[in-house]
């Protein structure tokens, strides 16, 4: 049956730049109202916290940290969609490093680290932990190359289904225009436990304005 959702979504964001120093946080607050179906009324949460450092010509830091609470299961990272609703906290934490090698050469490295907890006793909780390392080969101003590789960990609380995977990318990021970023990549993900291999592919397409932006991505992917 249909019903008419009310929705509120208040955003508060700061921000701090300075000599090589970039800062930003935002926190935006979800409300959903329903006319018939009170019971499904909530609230989620949003915060997130940055930074970005040059803290020299070659060398750039990045860090970010970003908190969910919601009841609404798509809105949380990798959930799927829950038989049940009960809420669902995400935390994720990444940092990047990245060091100039030479004139056209750059290596980057990067760790994240995101846990799920659900309110309900019958989900599993969950934790994810990746690292990687990134070669980037700048051909020109507009073009460079790239190829990256990744070791992830999967835990689940309460469960013997861990398991940990190897993924291998390489492709290209090109800028044709000021704001406009096209990035094209495909590689293997290695299944460690269960011995499998996947090839993906991926293209993602993002405008930035000078307030805003507009990220498109697609991915494909095979089983074998």
């Amino acid at each position: 049956e249909g019903d008419f959702i009310a929705r509120l979504s208040p955003q508060f964001e700061l921000g701090a730049e300075g000599k090589g120093l970039l800062l930003n946080a935002l926190y935006r607050a979800d409300g959903r109202r329903y006319l018939r179906f009170t019971e499904l009324n909530s609230i989620s949460h949003y915060a997130s916290a940055g930074m970005r450092a040059g803290l020299s010509e070659k060398t750039k830091l990045e860090a970010k940290e970003v908190f969910t609470y919601t009841k609404e299961s798509l809105e949380a990272v990798e959930t799927g969609i829950q038989a049940g609703r009960g809420g669902i906290l995400s935390n994720t934490v990444s940092l990047m490093a990245e060091q100039a090698v030479g004139r056209k050469t750059s290596l980057a490295a990067n760790f994240s680290d995101s846990v799920l907890r659900f309110d309900s006793p019958s989900a599993i909780d969950s934790r994810t932990s990746s690292t990687g390392i990134k070669g980037i080969y700048k051909m020109r101003e507009t073009l460079s190359l790239n190829a990256n590789y990744a070791f992830t960990l999967f835990h689940f609380d309460r469960s013997d289904n861990d398991f940990e995977t190897h993924s291998l990318l390489a492709g290209f990021t090109q800028h044709p225009s000021p704001g406009l970023d096209i990035d094209i990549s495909g590689g293997a993900v290695y299944t460690q436990k269960r011995a499998t291999r996947d090839w993906i592919g991926e293209a993602k397409i993002r405008k930035a304005a000078e307030r805003s932006s507009l990220p498109i991505s697609m991915s494909i992917s095979t089983h074998s």
